[in-house]
């Protein structure tokens, strides 16, 4: 009785015509047992031992040959029309070129692995395997065919030449569209704010897959449903829902509170100098001294406008009032050097202006020294340089009242002050 290996004996050995050929493929095409035969048959025809490399994988190879010349197999849906004259040299052409390339890879496989290349690293094909994964797992929730039928004709094309992120674009792309037209689209049926919202959602999926493609390139494990399902739960719980008003005033409340429990101070200290001080008396010896014109300032901020604190310092005034001695009145100048305390309130104009760095402020102060009450106002700003702290600038204006023989006289003071701060 004629058996499959007889007529592939004929066929290598003699040939077959053009009725013989077309039932040995047709037999071929529907039993992966006769492939085999076929394939080492072939080998053997082209100078190959048993035992050498074959065509891997010999099923899939003669399946897309078959298919490519119009036969189905059992795992083709394709049925085309049937084998014409001269077959039989194209798909031995075929069949060698496939050969050739495979010798290619394999050599090119060897020279880089001596040459001590990374290894740790997925193929190109592991790596679009994986990207087919994550679609598959996408599109098993989408009841729309269409969608999956374009976004599988679009993902054969992501090859060679992307990185990573951009592989990971095109595959959002080819399952949502582009961007730009849909954001216009959306705008039109839902109004800019809905738009804009959709699309951050959308590409907060494009940022988990992207950071599920770099964990399992890094653990060369396989991409699933369940892993991206499992990614922090949040993937399709979140990520893929337009945020509520809620959710969003939420988000909103929580980084206002982690900037402020970074950035905002409860109390400010500060040590201050005045630099330059008015001078009524030119004639009348200032007392030179360091603490002169200095002063320590502490306040605790109720608000992020209002502060309300204290001041300890010394401070000389010009003081000019008449004395009656023996019936003889004559007019006194002087410039003493007084210990003074005040009480603050200051008012920062930071928020009003909405600045960051620079904290403009105006402070009104009340106190007293040993001679009379003091008043004051002080017109600057703080500059932050680094981690709530820096230099604070001011012009100062100060009244002194003092009584002298039951008559009250007043000295004021202006100047401009310079000093560091603090806010902890």
């Amino acid at each position: 009785m004629k058996t499959i290996t007889d007529d592939i004996n004929k066929y290598f050995d003699e040939g077959l015509n053009s009725t013989e050929e077309e039932n040995l493929f047709k037999e071929l095409a529907s039993s992966a047992e006769s492939r085999d035969i076929f394939n080492q048959h072939l080998q053997l025809n082209m100078g190959m031992l048993r035992d050498a490399i074959t065509i891997s994988p010999p099923a899939e190879s003669t399946e897309y040959i078959f298919n490519k010349l119009g036969f189905s197999t059992p795992n083709s849906s394709n049925i085309n029309n049937k084998l014409k004259k001269g077959s039989k040299k194209i798909l031995v052409a075929i069949l060698i070129l496939m050969f050739a390339s495979l010798v290619s890879v394999t050599i090119l496989g060897l020279f880089e692995a001596l040459r001590g290349g990374d290894t740790s690293q997925p193929s190109l094909m592991q790596t679009i395997y994986d990207d087919n994964h994550i679609i598959n797992s996408l599109f098993d929730l989408s009841d729309n065919k269409n969608i999956e039928k374009n976004a599988e004709k679009k993902v054969n094309k992501i090859g060679q030449g992307l990185t990573r992120k951009q592989k990971t674009q095109k595959l959002l792309e080819s399952i949502y569209g582009n961007p730009t037209d849909e954001q216009a689209k959306l705008e039109n049926e839902t109004g800019r704010k809905d738009a804009e919202l959709m699309l951050a959602s959308k590409q907060n999926v494009l940022d988990e897959i992207d950071n599920i493609l770099s964990l399992s390139l890094k653990k060369a494990t396989p991409i699933s449903r369940e892993s991206i399902l499992d990614t922090d739960k949040t993937f399709f719980s979140q990520n893929l829902l337009t945020p509520t008003d809620e959710q969003e005033n939420d988000r909103l409340k929580k980084i206002e509170e982690d900037y402020i429990s970074t950035n905002k101070t409860i109390y400010n200290i500060s040590f201050n100098k005045g630099l330059i001080q008015n001078n009524y008396m030119a004639e009348v010896q200032q007392i030179n001294s360091f603490w002169n014109n200095a002063n320590v300032r502490f306040s605790y901020n109720l608000t992020d406008e209002h502060a309300l604190g204290a001041e300890i310092g010394w401070k000389d005034f010009p003081q000019t009032f008449s004395r009656t001695i023996k019936q003889n009145t004559f007019n006194q100048q002087q410039f003493p050097m007084f210990l003074y305390g005040k009480f603050l309130y200051s008012y920062n104009l930071a928020n009003l202006l909405a600045l960051e760095k620079i904290q403009p402020f105006t402070q009104l102060s009340l106190g007293g020294t040993s001679v009379g009450p003091i008043i004051g106002l002080d017109l600057g700003a703080y500059l932050n340089i680094y981690n709530n702290s820096g230099i604070v600038v001011s012009g100062n204006f100060d009244m002194l009242f003092y009584n002298v023989e039951n008559k009250i006289y007043n000295s004021d003071k202006i100047g401009l002050k310079l000093g560091i701060f603090y806010g902890f």
